[in-house]
């Protein structure tokens, strides 16, 4: 679960105030259903300080992102909000917010994933545009041995046909996954041209 590893980004939302949350949590939604361009945390973090909140700005933005991952693993791994891995569960279990907060917070989340059932995220719809691509060798050492990961970044502009909204998605890839992907796609582009 991607939000585990990213635990520590919860950790200031008891810090945001209500109606904050539940901005943050909604524009979330919009822009993860590709219903929203873009969701910038600096723009939310203006009207942040607006109504008194401490956060630096990149505490805030942390805060943000911790929200974004949450809602985007909620997304894909279960949309309906139930079982054991539910909007509630994870945020009281992984943040200090308060019980009465929590509930109104996971009926607000529960609320909007019904409103946007009909709008399911659009990742298998999405045209590709354009892919941008970084190698690099991740160097580690400690006291036994050392560690040269080679890996490739592979950064995909994709759009939404049916809202005209663009996204992006960054995936790593080690140097044989990224081989194995250039050869399928090596096939897929002569099979292409032959038609």
């Amino acid at each position: 679960m991607e939000f585990l590893k990213r635990e520590a980004l919860f950790q200031h939302l008891p810090l945001l105030n209500k109606e904050m949350l539940l901005l943050l949590i909604d524009s979330a939604l919009l822009y993860l259903t590709h219903r929203k361009q873009y969701f910038d945390s600096g723009e939310f973090y203006e009207q942040a300080l607006g109504v008194g909140c401490q956060l630096s700005k990149n505490e805030f933005k942390s805060a943000c992102e911790g929200l974004t991952v949450l809602i985007e693993w909620m997304l894909k791994n279960n949309p309906e909000n139930a079982g054991r891995f539910t909007f509630l569960n994870i945020l009281s279990t992984h943040s200090a917010l308060g019980e009465d907060l929590l509930t109104e917070i996971d009926g607000f989340f529960t609320r909007k994933i019904k409103e946007y059932a009909d709008k399911k995220p659009l990742f298998g719809n999405l045209h590709l545009i354009d892919v941008d691509w970084n190698a690099g060798i991740t160097v580690a050492t400690d006291s036994s041995n050392g560690l040269n990961t080679p890996y490739v970044k592979l950064q995909l502009n994709l759009a939404n046909p049916q809202t005209g909204l663009c996204s992006r998605e960054t995936i790593s890839l080690d140097y044989l996954e990224f081989k194995n992907l250039l050869r399928e796609t090596r096939k897929i582009s002569s099979i292409m041209n032959t038609l």
